[in-house]
């Protein structure tokens, strides 16, 4: 990582920072960052302004386009002469009343001004020393507003004000904070309002409340995999593919924050390696993760918890099981934490279920309450990496090296490349063959005898003798060690080879399930095939995400007419 990347913020990005390295950084969420910059340009001559709401759960990347747009704004002649961005401080804790939140923005203003006119910034700083100590009048908060008012005059620019987590501070207000917002908001052109949100809460939606139709609401959605891929470059300057990305991606669940985390830690490792020691690196962010049970009360703690156990999406019944509560509890419980951003809230009405946001805290929790669990996320760690590697680079990773000083194996590896390039090729009958040459080579459990004897059972399959292919199938998945992540990507392309060649689904599942050592390495894989037999599966979501890929590939491979994958799609 060079010195250009290993700037980025995590927590606090924009701080101490110049835009010019805000800018720099900023490398997705440009289509949202175009609809925040075209509102305020249709802003500049309005005589009733936008305003904005960023909209997503923490770590999706909220405070990095606040940076953002302040630093365009300071930066491009566009915007510059027409406003000046004001920025909050994320928590807004000292505001409990209208009057509060002018004087906080009386306070950033000063700050604001400070490079500009220190004659200015002086004025409204001693102001708002001045209006703290009047707190009592009953007409502080109009005062307060008409000198930010009167210096936006004075400035000739609009002011942006940035305040962050409005749906906390809409909460811990007086009861006519909002109307009298709203007021000035509709009211005076010198006030745009750009806030964001952790959910969308109730009085976005609440035709009786203030801020019902107020904005204009943008949601940040998790990173695809193409702006995971950039994110990873910038963050660790390193280029990934983005079938290579899409282990990170999961296992994030596209956040930005995580993803820069995890590209920090990807410091001189491999891809490989960064995901085999993932459970180190939630090791060395235990207090990070401690923090967000930590701040909560007890009964949401007990709620949160509950779901972090479950690492899935949950039903408000299943959580409340968990949590040892009465549903109706849990379900107001749960109503808070959705609105603080803490939780994902998936689908309405009866089908709505919810999974913790930050989701490497379900890993991280799992483990710590449950040491032994820290197999089954290797595990799952180790089918990702294998799947999304591809076997063909699986097999040259672990069998390719053409300077090895055995010439049986360098042959015997030789054979097994054409014994896979021979089914790829639709020619099974080949492949049958050159395994025979193989297997009078060498036995299992060498893994080249194991990778063979998988190969083997592909080309039957291939060539329609079911019967036999499962018979194969069941040696080799026998000799499967669930610890060779190389061989299990063999045994997933496989496997899939004999779905799109018409193999018995059932018998397949009944083989992969009949070792739980192995059924754990292999568990998105038989999730795929469950689903594809119409079969409800409770699996953490992770797991769900790896088996739709693999039900896409299947797919894939059947719409091409052929059992046969491509080396594009292996």
């Amino acid at each position: 990582m060079n010195a250009q990347t290993a700037a980025i913020r995590k927590f606090n990005p924009g701080t101490l920072q110049s835009d010019e390295d805000v800018t720099r950084q900023f490398v997705v969420r440009e289509g949202e960052l175009q609809i925040v910059l075209r509102t305020l340009a249709d802003n500049v001559d309005a005589a009733c302004c936008q305003h904005l709401l960023l909209i997503a759960p923490r770590g999706r990347g909220k405070t990095m386009m606040l940076a953002r747009v302040a630093a365009e704004i300071r930066t491009n002649g566009e915007f510059t002469p027409h406003y000046l961005p004001i920025r909050f401080m994320e928590e807004s804790q000292e505001i409990f009343s209208v009057a509060d939140f002018w004087l906080e923005t009386l306070f950033h203003l000063a700050k604001a001004v400070e490079k500009h006119d220190m004659e200015l910034a002086a004025e409204l700083a001693k102001s708002h020393a001045d209006f703290a100590t009047r707190w009592q009048e009953r007409d502080i908060a109009e005062h307060v507003r008409t000198t930010v008012l009167n210096a936006a005059e004075r400035i000739g620019k609009k002011l942006l004000l940035m305040v962050e987590n409005l749906q906390s501070l809409s909460a811990s207000v007086d009861n006519d904070f909002g109307w009298q917002l709203r007021e000035t908001l509709q009211c005076e052109p010198q006030i745009v309002l750009l806030a964001t949100a952790a959910s969308r809460f109730a009085a976005l939606d609440d035709a009786n409340d203030a801020f019902f139709e107020l904005f204009r609401t943008i949601n940040l959605e998790p990173l695809d995999t193409e702006s995971c891929s950039r994110l990873w470059r910038a963050v660790s300057g390193d280029g990934l593919s983005n079938r290579e990305i899409r282990p990170l991606q999961i296992l994030t669940g596209g956040s930005p924050r995580f993803l820069v985390i995890m590209g920090e830690f990807s410091r001189h490792r491999s891809m490989r390696e960064l995901l085999e020691e993932l459970v180190t690196l939630i090791d060395d962010h235990t207090e990070y993760f401690r923090s967000y049970s930590e701040v909560l009360a007890k009964q949401e703690r007990r709620v949160y918890l509950a779901l972090a156990d479950l690492w899935q999406p949950s039903t408000t019944g299943e959580i409340a099981a968990r949590a040892r509560m009465d549903v109706r509890t849990a379900s107001t419980l749960i109503g808070r934490l959705a609105t603080r951003g803490a939780l994902v809230v998936h689908g309405t009405g009866r089908k709505q279920s919810y999974s913790v946001a930050e989701r490497l805290y379900c890993i991280y929790y799992k483990l710590r309450r449950e040491p032994d669990e820290a197999a089954g996320v290797r595990s799952l760690i180790r089918f990702m990496t294998a799947f999304y590697s591809g076997p063909e680079d699986e097999i040259v990773r672990r069998f390719g090296s053409s300077d090895s000083p055995n010439l049986k194996d360098a042959i015997t590896t030789a054979l097994t490349f054409k014994a896979l390039a021979a089914n790829q090729a639709g020619d099974p009958d080949i492949a049958l063959t050159i395994c025979d040459q193989i297997d009078s080579r060498i036995s299992p459990p060498a893994p080249i005898a194991v990778g063979s004897m998988w190969l083997r059972a592909e080309a039957l399959a291939l060539l329609g003798q079911h019967v036999n292919a499962i018979h194969a199938l069941e040696a080799a998945s026998e000799a499967l060690d669930p610890r060779d992540g190389k061989l299990i990507s063999i045994a997933s392309s496989c496997i899939s080879t004999f779905v799109v060649a018409g193999a018995d689904e059932r018998s397949i599942l009944r083989i992969l399930t009949s070792n739980e050592e192995r059924a754990t390495s292999l568990l998105p894989l038989i999730v795929a095939l469950r689903r594809r037999l119409g079969e409800v599966v409770q699996a953490p979501a992770e797991v769900h995400e790896v088996a739709n890929d693999l039900m896409r590939y299947i797919d894939e491979l059947s719409s091409e007419g052929s059992g046969t994958p491509t080396a594009t799609d292996r």
